[in-house]
């Protein structure tokens, strides 16, 4: 290792034995600076190997005033179909993807329903279609409003909101309805503004304990205050306690109790 610092290039030019002595001096000064570094490596060397016999006992803590938004019926995405009806089933050896002919573009099938044709482009009231040949005389059905309460009207789509949770409807999932609440403004049936604050997705923490079992409305969408499920993630959190009989050399300064939290970890119970 000498060889190394006794060719580093030096400020100054210097005969061998100058050279000599100037990098000893650099191999000692380099050798104090990297001990505490290597002291730490090897620390951590046999922490590593030890690792899996790390101990710890628990306590379930309370999760005070945790509560989750469960939603009253649900919110539906339902599809806005503009349907052509043809006169006398006129187009009734139609097939999907043929081209019906307008007076002022092509349409082509899509889909074909009980009610009628759906179209990639919807033709206009007053153009004239053809197939086969032959003229064809429609009219037009425009989608009907859908019950419920409307929280979007999109082009292609209608989200509703309905307490009626056997609506015909596409239900959307429980756990993608964050973004239809602003959780900075539930309030009670009577205006009151409900004072939580939010975890993830639906659960919330409330300031008074009182306000379980309540109702909550937010964008027109009535929720029911309710504790966590029994297995939801925030039904409980432990805490992890050091044990006296760790018998692993460790990185001063810090807690053994720290590799529970490593990835790729297995953690078992001796209750089990």
């Amino acid at each position: 290792m000498l060889s190394y610092y006794f060719n580093l290039p030096k400020d100054i030019d210097r005969d061998f034995e100058r050279n000599l002595r100037a990098s000893f001096a650099i191999q000692r000064t380099a050798k104090a600076a990297f001990e505490p570094f290597e002291g730490y490596l090897q620390n951590a060397i046999a922490a590593l190997e030890k690792k899996e016999n790390i101990k710890a006992s628990w306590k379930k803590v309370g999760s005070d005033n945790v509560a989750e938004l469960r939603i009253i019926g649900g919110i539906f995405e339902m599809p806005k179909e503009t349907l052509v009806q043809f006169e006398g089933g006129s187009l009734e050896n139609a097939q999907i993807g043929e081209i019906v002919y307008g007076s002022r573009g092509e349409h082509k099938i899509v889909s074909i329903t009980e009610k009628g044709y759906l179209f990639d482009v919807i033709p206009e009231s007053k153009e004239k279609l053809f197939w086969n040949d032959e003229q064809h005389n429609f009219i037009i059905l425009h989608p009907p409003k859908p019950e419920g309460t409307i929280i979007r009207d999109d082009p292609n789509r209608y989200i509703i909101y309905s307490e009626n949770k056997g609506n015909i409807a596409t239900r959307i999932p429980d756990n993608k309805l964050s973004s239809f609440i602003d959780f900075d403004n539930l309030t009670f049936e009577n205006g009151t503004k409900l004072l939580a604050s939010r975890n993830k997705l639906l659960s919330i923490t409330l300031a008074d304990s009182i306000d379980y079992e309540k109702k909550v409305v937010s964008n027109q969408i009535k929720f029911m205050i309710e504790r966590p499920r029994k297995y939801s993630e925030d039904a409980f959190w432990i805490q992890l306690l050091e044990l006296d009989d760790n018998t692993v050399e460790d990185i001063p300064g810090f807690s053994p109790l720290r590799y529970f939290f490593d990835d790729d970890i297995t953690i078992t119970d001796d209750k089990k």
